[in-house]
């Protein structure tokens, strides 16, 4: 009776049962249809790129101001001409001749993308059915903390005091990215000449590569289906050149 009521159930609700494979489920990326007779095929892929690498250039532009720095004590007054001469570093600070106004990232006219796990390179700003929406320039640092004034009063009541200034940003070739950044100053004797020492800054997500991994460097995508957005999120150097690749991932 128990063996007839199981065998009952099966017919039962044979019409209704869902096949389960034990086996991993393949996914294919090619998908063929049988309209009466005719195959169709129809391929399955990612709507945009997963990623996008742009090869770019890392320039630095040199300062455009003269700030004069005058240093008033109670009996004695010195002076700096331009805070922005190599000149007036501090003995033979050898960083002197590396500070600029600005960092500029210019697009090299090529790069990679990656799309359903393959990498394919491209040329310019168009590939397939998309294009990259940038100009030369993708991306700039303005070293914005910097004196904004064509002069600097200095009034110290003592010689011990201390005073420090926002200067401009350093850079050399082949440097690191995370060397790339703000630096501040303080004002120094070098026996009777007041000359300056420049000191990095300790503000947070302060270099370059702090902000290409934070996503500051971005571009947009224009495809078929619209417009998207990408972020950078990594940067590599090119050894012993200024060149390097930005990665970018959509939002």
């Amino acid at each position: 009776m128990i063996i007839r009521g199981f065998r009952n159930l099966s017919q039962k609700y044979a019409g209704n049962s869902t096949f389960v494979p034990d086996t991993p489920e393949i996914i294919r990326n090619d998908t063929v249809l049988n309209f009466e007779g005719i195959n169709c095929c129809a391929k399955l892929i990612n709507e945009i790129p997963e990623q996008i690498s742009l090869r770019v250039s890392i320039n630095a532009i040199p300062f455009q101001d003269t700030v004069k720095l005058i240093r008033q004590e109670k009996t004695k007054s010195y002076e700096i001409k331009n805070i922005y001469d190599p000149s007036c570093f501090y003995r033979n600070y050898e960083i002197k001749q590396r500070f600029y106004q600005s960092i500029t990232i210019n697009y090299e006219n090529s790069g990679y993308f990656v799309q359903d796990s393959s990498k394919q390179e491209f040329l310019d700003n168009n590939f397939e059915q998309y294009k990259i929406l940038v100009n030369n320039e993708i991306y700039r640092i303005d070293f914005h903390q910097r004196i904004s004034d064509a002069e600097i009063i200095e009034r110290a009541d003592s010689p011990n005091i201390v005073c420090t200034y926002p200067y401009g940003g350093f850079y050399e070739m082949n440097c690191h990215s995370k060397q790339i950044q703000q630096y501040i100053f303080r004002t120094i004797f070098e026996g009777n000449s007041l000359k300056i020492k420049a000191y990095i800054s300790d503000l947070p997500h302060n270099s370059l590569y702090d902000k290409i991994k934070m996503g500051d460097c971005k571009f947009n995508l224009k495809s078929d289906s619209g417009e998207f957005t990408y972020f950078s999120c990594n940067i590599t150097h090119v050894d012993h050149t200024n060149l390097a690749i930005i990665t970018f991932k959509p939002q």
